[in-house]
């Protein structure tokens, strides 16, 4: 109360600056109250029972349009039923907290009037995609290249024929018929057009050097020899469990190894030889499809790794991996890709010797000559539960 002012005049000064919204008490002070606002700042906001055909841009057009929002970001999209719940966020101007949104909807000319208000929750998470299920055991196909026949038998180059005379009655000479060797069943697989062999170095990691250089020139992936090797090791060595039923206790070299522990460490070695282990263990943690084909076109070729991504293409000799790549561009021909189906491959060897490949040789039409004496990795057999890709299957199914 002012110096001499009675109470009836300070009640009227009191009433005539009350002010318009009231006042606000706590904590020991006296707030009066203004008349609010929407910050520029932009907020969440909800529009609910649109049409399902509505596009973002649609909804966007419209907020722009037909309220003080300068620019709206669509955040989220619910279907239920027939009708969309929207999510959007955007700075509108003014007082207003309800703002009605028109659309004219059908041929008829009918009116659709939906309400963009405050969102009272956030939108709703977006739920986990489902993964795509891997594919199960699948079949082994056979390539329908052109097939050389060899010869019955061929004579062994290089050593002259034998005579043999008789020390006891002193005739002549009796000559003696040049040694024979009979050749095995083998008929070399021709390379068709549109794909051409591009040798790898033969130190002990072939394998490894082709399926480097094949992901440098089809898929653009820089991974080295050394890398997809220990890569390869790491995912036997976290997975030894789903792969020691297919484990037949013998290492590249030919030796007994009781402790899958200490077959790893020879197979980190970088001359050591890969086989079936080492194949689907790179296919599946470097996520490829692995093509092998067999030099001798009695084999079929065998898949390892998911089906479905580009393949990889290896051309196999008893003892080493070439790479097949295509002659143009980076997309194998049809007739890599379309493989008549078989039966299973049953004695794929290890690989990965300095013998240089005899790809070339089969390729030209003529029969291939087989070493006289390969290396003692090459009599490796992988044992019968992991021949074929049906076992390999079952491994690829414990992912």
């Amino acid at each position: 109360r002012g110096q001499g002012e009675s109470w009836v005049q300070l009640c009227q000064r009191l009433h005539a600056q009350r002010p318009a919204y009231g006042l606000v008490l706590g904590g020991k002070q006296v707030g009066e109250t203004g008349p609010w606002c929407r910050p520029s700042a932009q907020t969440l906001w909800q529009i609910v029972g649109t049409p399902v055909h509505w596009s973002d841009s649609f909804l966007h057009d419209l907020i722009v349009s037909q309220t003080p929002a300068a620019s709206a970001e669509i955040l989220r999209r619910q279907v239920r039923g027939k009708r969309c719940a929207w999510w959007v966020r955007a700075a509108v101007s003014g007082p207003e907290d309800a703002h009605c949104l028109a659309a004219t909807e059908g041929e008829g000319g009918l009116e659709l009037n939906v309400w963009m208000l405050p969102s009272t929750s956030k939108p709703p998470p977006r739920k986990p995609g489902k993964p795509i299920p891997q594919q199960g055991a699948f079949s082994l196909y056979r390539s329908p290249f052109e097939q050389v026949d060899k010869p019955g038998a061929t004579t062994i180059a290089g050593e002259p024929d034998a005579e043999d005379f008789d020390s006891h009655d002193g005739d002549a000479a009796r000559p003696v018929p040049a040694a024979k060797r009979v050749a095995s069943n083998f008929t070399a697989r021709v390379v068709p057009e549109g794909v051409e062999v591009r040798q790898v170095p033969g130190n002990g990691a072939c394998f490894f050097h082709a399926v480097s250089k094949a992901l440098a020139v089809l898929h653009d992936r820089e991974i080295s020899a050394a890398q997809a090797r220990a890569e390869t090791v790491a995912h036997l060595r976290r997975y030894q469990e789903a792969y020691l039923p297919y484990w037949d206790h013998v290492d590249d070299r030919q030796q007994g190894v009781q402790n899958f522990v200490d077959y790893l460490v020879r197979m980190a070695c970088a001359d050591a030889w890969a086989g079936y282990l080492e194949l689907q263990a790179c296919a599946k943690t470097l996520k490829i499809c692995l093509l092998v084909l067999p030099e001798d076109a009695s084999r079929v070729t065998c898949c390892f790794g998911n089906p479905s991504p580009p393949p990889v293409a290896l051309f196999q000799t008893k003892s080493h991996y070439d790479l097949l790549l295509p002659s143009e561009g980076t997309v194998y021909p049809g007739v890599i890709l379309d493989i008549a189906k078989e039966a299973p491959d049953n004695s794929i060897p290890r690989a990965g010797s300095s013998i240089a490949s005899s790809a070339p040789t089969g390729f030209d039409g003529r029969a291939v000559q087989p070493p006289l004496r390969g290396p003692s990795s090459v009599a490796f057999s992988a044992p019968a539960a992991l021949r074929g890709v049906a076992a390999a299957a079952s491994i690829r199914d414990y992912f």
